[in-house]
């Protein structure tokens, strides 16, 4: 009869790769304390996988022992593994580290806009293995700001997908351009910009539709066929120059 479990891991952190693994280990005993061998063990975790999915159940081998292989994601995190053997449990912790920063880059719904109008501006966060980068706070900068604009937040925090995201409104004096900066607080070369035109001219796009001259084509390396994308603007006029 089981008397207590004890779950250990190999390592307390491994890196938020994808690849990274490291050992859990439960120990079971009887109810005189003695190693409890034959005993299913079932493994489930929070983040990540052990043996490649999300439980697994091993059974205890002469000394007691059973274990996984807990594996990380790409995202970073607390992965809380707990072994249940008989309805006794016991959990470890285990964090997924996000590598240094590696790249941010800025991007813009709309690149020119009429006097009032916005763009969503998104930055995405990635470490130096391309992984995306949660919890850090971007700070976002209008200079020079021209229109006289101004931005939704001064800050965002980066979620699960390394992306923090704002509105840019622009002002009424146009027709001018502002840049907007965007750079990490914790390391600050970490910067990307990018410049927004305001002009009462400026077609802002509402939609777009795509169509294809077939359903299907031969799988031959040659056939073609013409696939067309119909582009208009805010109040449904077709978009020219886009």
């Amino acid at each position: 009869m089981v008397g207590s479990v004890t779950v250990i891991s190999g390592a307390s952190s491994i890196p938020a790769d994808g690849t990274s693994t490291t050992v859990i280990r439960a120990t079971v005993k009887d109810i005189d304390g003695n190693l409890a061998p034959g005993i299913d063990v079932f493994f489930a975790t929070t983040l990540g996988t052990v043996n490649g999915s999300a439980s697994y159940t091993v059974t205890t081998d002469g000394n007691g022992i059973a274990q996984v292989t807990l594996r990380s994601t790409t995202t970073s995190g607390t992965a809380t593994v707990t072994a249940n053997a008989s309805g006794f449990i016991d959990s470890v912790d285990v964090e997924f580290e996000a590598g240094a920063p590696g790249g941010l880059v800025l991007t813009a719904t709309a690149l020119a806009v009429s006097p009032g109008g916005t763009s969503i501006l998104t930055v995405t966060l990635t470490d130096s293995g391309g992984s995306p980068i949660a919890g850090e706070t971007i700070a976002f900068v209008i200079a020079p700001n021209n229109s006289n604009s101004s931005l939704s937040a001064p800050s965002a925090v980066t979620d699960i997908n390394g992306q923090a995201t704002i509105t840019y409104t622009a002002g009424t004096t146009e027709p001018v351009t502002d840049t907007i900066h965007a750079a990490s607080i914790t390391d600050n070369s970490l910067v990307d910009t990018v410049d927004i035109n305001v002009n009462a001219d400026a077609i802002v796009v509402g939609g777009v539709t795509v169509i294809s001259g077939a359903s299907s084509l031969p799988a031959d390396g040659t056939s073609t066929t013409i696939v067309r994308a119909t582009v208009k603007d805010i109040n449904g006029n077709l978009a020219p120059g886009i």
